[in-house]
């Protein structure tokens, strides 16, 4: 059983920014913590309105990215050799708006990403060998980004562990 050395900050600790619309996302400060890990692992429940564009669940700029968009997952991980590792795979369960445990794991020994929705397995890639990419000035970026994605569902729980 994998044990979790790591976690981001307790979602309290993450600062809320509202957008017109009255759309908003939460980040973090710049945390050593959230990247720099030779294994990463994502899982969140979410509930997904779907809407035609991408909306991201979680993001350290250049280190990782989870995203959906109506019935897609899409994740991309920055190695720390500079390689950029994606998979996008089709879950048609996500149109349906009830709440979703959607978890991606990273093993940096073996190169694999495998994606996972309620449980069972939705897709798997080969990607680099290594460590994730370490940006230690970066922010973790939950439910949108400055750069315009969105999330307009909900997300109910959201843990990375490395």
């Amino acid at each position: 059983k994998r044990q979790v050395i790591d976690r981001a900050p307790d979602p309290l600790s993450i600062s809320e920014v509202k957008l017109e619309g009255g759309y908003g996302y939460h980040q973090t400060e710049p945390a050593p913590k959230l990247s720099a890990a030779l294994n990463l692992t994502i899982e969140a429940s979410v509930s997904l309105k779907a809407n035609g564009a991408w909306q991201l669940i979680a993001a350290v700029p250049d280190v990782f990215d989870l995203r959906l968009m109506d019935d897609r997952i899409r994740f991309s991980l920055w190695t720390i050799d500079g390689a950029v590792a994606r998979i996008d795979t089709v879950a048609k369960a996500l149109l349906d708006p009830k709440p979703h445990d959607l978890a991606v794991v990273f093993d940096g020994l073996s190169g694999e990403i495998t994606l996972f929705l309620d449980g069972a397995e939705a897709g798997r890639k080969s990607a680099s060998f290594g460590p994730v990419n370490y940006l230690p000035t970066q922010r973790l970026y939950v439910g949108g980004a400055p750069w315009g994605l969105i999330f307009e569902g909900r997300i109910g729980a959201l843990k990375i562990s490395r």
